[in-house]
């Protein structure tokens, strides 16, 4: 099959601001919230009780994790707005919310929410097929961690186009479901950084398309 002829038409919109759609304004305002809660992390730790910020730091780390492979991510292939400007203003609110650790108790949460976020890295990729475009990563298709993470739990489709925009990805992955199938596209069950809970994990060294079914 001819994959070049797959096409999904782009988000347009007469909005001055966004750049794409005005959807687009969701994971603006996620990110916005990310900043948000992690200053008042920073004005909260003097006056709360330890076992309130542990608890108030452990959804952090989720929001690190979610915040770099939901709105992070779409963010850097379709940047939101018109403005190059607001652009690289959003992009440096993301790098305070996500990266910036100021006083130690921030320091392991920093930490968690990276391994949270590597851990969705590398069951996005593992057991993927290297030599087949479509195949490059493996996706999970749970309704609540797609909305959460902006779509980017479909990252073979991803991988295989990756301009198509967040609100345009489950008809692109209705639109290529056939062909996944054919070349042994990987699904797993679970969110990306539960992904070792998997049923079917392929042993190291192996592409899932030799050792699990591919989309059923």
């Amino acid at each position: 099959m001819n994959t070049d002829a797959i096409r999904v038409d782009r988000p347009t919109t007469s909005s001055k601001l966004f750049a794409h759609t005005r959807w687009d304004a969701i994971p603006t305002l996620a990110g916005l919230f990310h900043l948000v809660y992690f200053l008042g992390l920073f004005f909260l730790f003097p006056h709360a009780p330890l076992w309130v910020m542990l608890i108030l730091g452990f959804i952090y780390s989720l929001m690190v994790n979610a915040n770099i492979n939901g709105v992070g991510h779409n963010f850097i292939h379709n940047p939101f707005f018109r403005s190059e400007l607001l652009n690289r203003l959003f992009g440096i609110t993301q790098s305070i919310a996500c990266c910036f650790s100021v006083i130690f108790y921030f320091l392991p949460f920093f930490y968690l929410g990276h391994c949270f976020s590597y851990l969705n890295g590398y069951y996005r990729h593992y057991g993927a097929d290297p030599d087949k475009p479509i195949a490059w990563g493996v996706s999970s298709y749970g309704k609540i961690y797609n909305w959460l993470f902006f779509y980017n739990g479909y990252h073979a489709e991803h991988h295989f186009r990756p301009k198509v925009h967040w609100t345009k990805m489950e008809g692109f992955h209705e639109q290529v479901a056939e062909l996944q199938k054919e070349e042994g596209v990987r699904v797993i069950e679970h969110a990306h950084m539960l992904g070792f809970l998997d049923r079917n994990l392929p042993k190291r060294g192996k592409s899932g398309f030799e050792t699990t079914e591919a989309i059923s």
